[in-house]
C-alpha cells in the first residue's frame, strides 16, 4: 500500500476531507484526478434500471479510485460514483500531481498501473458475461463471476448475491433473474437470507450451478433479456 510512504507536509495541497456521505465524485462528470485514500472508507455506487443507486464495491485506506481519470483517454466520463462511507481523508491529484508524487514514491505509477490492470481484467469479464443473448448462459457466467468477486461485492463476502447485483452486470429483467434464484433455493445451492440470497457452498457452486443449466433453460422464459433503454 502507499499510505506509509507518504509525508503530509509534502503532500498538504492534495488532501481532502470528505464528511460522511459526501461524494469525491460522480457518474457522468468529466474526470481529470483521482484519489488515494489514507483515511475513512469510500463506496463505489452504481444505478439500476428503476434510477435507485446499489453499492458495488468499497476501498480504504492505501487504495484509490478514479484513476482511469489519469490513465484513461481524455475526455473521461466516470462511470460510477464514489461516495464516503464514513469520514474520509484522500489525496485527490491530478498528472502532474501524480508526477510530484512519484519523485516521494518512486514505485507509485507502477502500483497505479497494477491497479488499473486488475480493473481491465475485472471490466473484461464483465463483457464476457454480457456476449450470450440467451439469458440463462448470462445467469450463469454472472454468478460464477460474482462468486469469485468477495473485494468488489458490496457485502464484501461471496455468500451473498442479489437482484440488483444480478441485473446490472447481465441485464437480465429482474423478474426473470428472480425464477432462476428461485429455481437454486430449491435445489438447496442458495438460501435466501435477508437482502439477498447466501450460496450454501461455496467451494462447489459454481460445479452446482452448471449442473442445473438444463433445467434452467426449461425453465427460462420466452422474453428473457431487458429491453435496451
Amino acid at each position: 500500500m502507499f499510505g506509509q510512504k507518504l509525508n503530509d507536509a509534502q503532500l498538504k495541497q492534495y488532501v481532502r476531507e470528505i464528511p460522511s456521505g459526501g461524494d469525491l465524485f460522480r457518474a457522468g462528470e468529466v474526470g481529470k484526478t483521482m484519489f488515494l485514500v489514507l483515511q475513512g472508507s469510500v463506496g463505489l455506487f452504481d444505478t439500476t434500471r428503476d434510477g435507485k443507486e446499489l453499492l458495488i464495491g468499497k476501498i480504504g485506506w492505501g487504495q484509490v479510485v478514479g484513476e482511469q481519470s489519469i490513465v484513461g483517454e481524455p475526455p473521461y466520463h466516470r462511470i460510477y460514483t464514489a461516495r464516503s462511507l464514513s469520514w474520509t481523508r484522500a489525496l485527490e491529484f491530478d498528472i502532474e500531481g501524480m508526477k510530484f508524487i512519484e519523485k516521494i514514491v518512486p514505485d507509485f505509477s507502477l502500483r497505479i498501473l497494477q491497479i488499473t490492470a486488475k480493473w481491465l481484467n475485472r471490466t473484461n469479464q464483465i463483457i464476457n458475461i454480457l456476449r450470450p443473448t440467451h439469458s440463462v448462459e448470462r445467469f450463469i457466467r454472472c454468478l460464477c463471476f460474482l462468486a469469485t468477486q468477495e473485494e468488489v461485492l458490496a457485502n464484501t463476502n461471496t455468500h451473498n448475491l442479489t437482484v440488483d447485483h444480478i441485473e446490472v452486470l447481465s441485464g437480465i429483467d429482474p423478474f426473470v433473474i428472480q425464477d432462476y434464484l428461485s429455481h437454486l433455493v430449491t435445489h438447496k445451492i442458495i438460501t435466501e437470507m435477508s437482502g439477498g440470497y447466501r450460496i450454501n457452498n461455496p467451494p462447489k457452486f459454481v460445479e452446482e450451478l452448471l449442473a442445473l443449466r438444463d433445467e434452467l433453460e426449461a425453465a427460462a422464459r420466452p422474453l428473457t433479456l431487458r429491453a435496451a433503454a
